[in-house]
């Protein structure tokens, strides 16, 4: 490649900088200035519990407006979640979990799309702009709405080698 970094096409080679991403990646900086990031090692966890559902959840990401609808229709549209179908809520502080009912209840939109009761929003936090993680699982037919926060949280303790700074 000539001395040349092909991602930024800059002179010289990445040189180890600062820690992006509040410390989690490190960056690599070429000699001219321009960062590119350098991939994370992961590995997956050697042994998975039996009823451990990989594989059986839909996950996607998505915001959540001033109505409580939420961005992504593809977790919905997995679990079979059409317009009309009737759900129920329940939240905690941690997130909001949906059901699929048979009556009573809200229902999804006509447009397919999901809107959490202000009053669940309100139980764990959720403020319009903010990003959740929609995790579905059709066996139990339940979505589950995790605050980023959370799954900040959850990753950073169930995976603290990951988050150690490049010595």
């Amino acid at each position: 490649m000539n001395g040349t970094d092909s991602m930024a096409g800059r002179e010289g080679p990445p040189v180890l900088g600062d820690l992006g991403f509040g410390g989690l990646f490190p960056v690599l900086r070429s000699q001219r200035g321009v960062a590119a990031i350098e991939p994370v090692p992961f590995a997956f966890p050697g042994a998975v519990d039996a009823d451990c559902p990989v594989g059986a959840l839909s996950c996607a990401t998505a915001s959540v407006d001033g109505q409580g609808r939420l961005s992504d229709r593809s977790v919905l549209r997995s679990l079979g979640w059409w317009p009309g179908q009737r759900v129920s809520f329940a939240a905690d502080h941690r997130a909001v979990v949906v059901s699929c009912v048979r009556q009573g209840g809200s229902a999804v939109s006509k447009d397919g799309y999901l809107c959490i009761p202000a009053a669940r929003r309100r139980r764990c936090g959720l403020m319009p702009g903010d990003r959740v993680l929609l995790a579905g699982h059709g066996v139990s037919d339940r979505l589950v709405v995790l605050p980023i926060p959370a799954v900040t949280v959850a990753l950073w303790r169930s995976f603290p080698d990951l988050w150690q700074a490049a010595r």
